[in-house]
């Protein structure tokens, strides 16, 4: 039985290591990265109001991996001290006792799973990484027609899905061994979901021709090395400004408490919607908008950007090069008239005489509080948010100083950053805030 024993403390010991964390990081510690990746389970990045449910799933299937082949390797060894023993009855004995605990624990796993699944699926299934968008890619044709003839393999279409240095090593060679030449290209995404970048040199050097076209259309082109640029939605950041077009850039779906190899790059952002097409009309069924921060899990000053799709906006020149992690989240399709955020001058959504209430706000940005209400020496202490709402608290007048975003209500700040202002960090410190629906 003491197998058995080791195999449960193991498991509840990584269940409190993931309690442990996930505490943590609501008190504003830097997130760890490089999580092992496991097998669907979201590896958790994200430091928005559902960031614990994300640490829970991974490092519950990451315990239950670690303690189910514990058990797996209990039970093995213990077969084999039993088919080693044989003569010697007593370590006959143990190996047998120690196959039957390994077994049990085994048991006791997967019914803490079964379980589990029965209350909530959720709690146990995580939702796999999602980045939307399918890579069908363009055939590299060595004919100008991208006709294929079934008897002749020498003028087979190639298939490419991503990026090319070297088009000589994916194309067919001819009937004497002999690299074949770039004719055409054939499209197999949409013309919104591609553009391709045909460069005359190897290792995308050289002059450079862009190529677009819609499905099962043939262009002619001519080159050593291709660039497959898909237009996947989401927040586009880019590490020059104006969005330009041979600058690096990142596509975020979703928020991201670091941006790794991309930190303090963003010089520019642009948005490419989510759609279905219906004939040739588009229906928009993802709308982004996105908050970027000066710091790693949302801290620090930040800026909210919600332009239109295709338009590109410059950094403001306190994060121009500064930005270290982003918030994401989605417009409304329509405007619900529904809800609000509101804001209270006493905790727990309450106010008296001296408090006073403000809101509820749906759509609204204002740079100087003391222009909302009639004391000024009144400070904010809790809010509301009644439906679905993004609100941006800042520090200082006209949106400066460190941001706090929130997305559900808050019955008393002195438990963020927001109101930890003052002499002893005891202080409300609201004085400018943005308010936005979100889908």
């Amino acid at each position: 039985m003491q197998i058995f024993k080791k195999i449960i403390l193991v498991f509840i010991f990584i269940s409190f290591l993931t309690g442990s964390f996930c505490l943590a990081q609501g008190k504003g510690r830097q997130l760890e990265i490089g999580y092992p990746t496991l097998p669907g389970v979201e590896t958790p990045t994200v430091t928005q109001s559902s960031a614990f449910g994300d640490y829970l799933k991974y490092f519950f299937t990451l315990a239950l991996i670690i303690a189910g082949l514990l058990a797996f390797g209990a039970m093995i060894y213990g077969g084999i001290r039993y088919l080693t023993s044989a003569g010697d009855p007593t370590k006959m004995k143990d190996g047998m006792n120690q196959v039957g605990a390994a077994f049990l624990g085994m048991i006791i796993l997967l019914s803490s799973y079964l379980i589990l699944n029965t209350i909530n699926p959720k709690l146990v299934v995580p939702n796999t990484p999602s980045f939307e968008g399918v890579k069908l890619g363009i055939h590299a044709c060595v004919t100008a027609d991208c006709v294929d003839d079934p008897e002749n393999h020498y003028d087979n279409p190639v298939l490419i899905t991503e990026s090319s240095p070297d088009l000589e090593v994916e194309l067919p060679e001819d009937a004497d061994g002999i690299p074949q030449d770039l004719k055409a290209i054939k499209f197999l995404s949409a013309p919104e979901d591609l553009t391709v970048k045909i460069y005359s040199g190897a290792n995308f050097t050289g002059n450079v021709e862009i190529k677009t076209g819609g499905q099962e259309e043939i262009v002619s082109a001519q080159g050593k090395s291709i660039e497959l640029l898909y237009h996947y939605p989401g927040v586009y950041l880019f590490a020059e400004k104006d969005c330009g077009e041979n600058s690096d850039y990142k596509i975020y779906q979703a928020g991201s408490s670091t941006l790794l190899n991309f930190d303090d790059k963003t010089q520019s952002i642009e948005f490419v919607y989510g759609f279905s097409k219906k004939g040739e009309t588009k229906i928009y069924d993802k709308k982004y908008a996105a908050i970027l921060h000066e710091q790693e899990n949302a801290i620090g000053k930040a800026e909210l950007f919600d332009q239109e799709e295709g338009e590109c906006k410059n950094i403001g020149a306190d994060l121009t090069g500064r930005v270290s992690s982003i918030s994401v989240y989605l417009k409304p399709l329509e405007q619900s008239p529904y809800g609000g955020v509101t804001f209270f001058g006493d905790n727990n959504y309450t106010h008296d005489k001296e408090d006073f209430v403000l809101g509820p706000y749906k759509d609204k940005s204002v740079s100087n509080i003391e222009d909302e209400q009639e004391d000024s020496d009144n400070k904010i202490t809790s809010m509301e948010i009644n439906g679905h709402y993004i609100a941006l608290l800042f520090e200082n007048p006209d949106y400066e100083g460190n941001c706090e975003v929130f997305m559900s209500s808050e019955p008393n700040f002195r438990n963020h950053r927001i109101g930890q202002c003052g002499l002893w960090g005891r202080g409300d410190c609201l004085s400018s805030f943005i308010i936005r629906a979100r889908k």
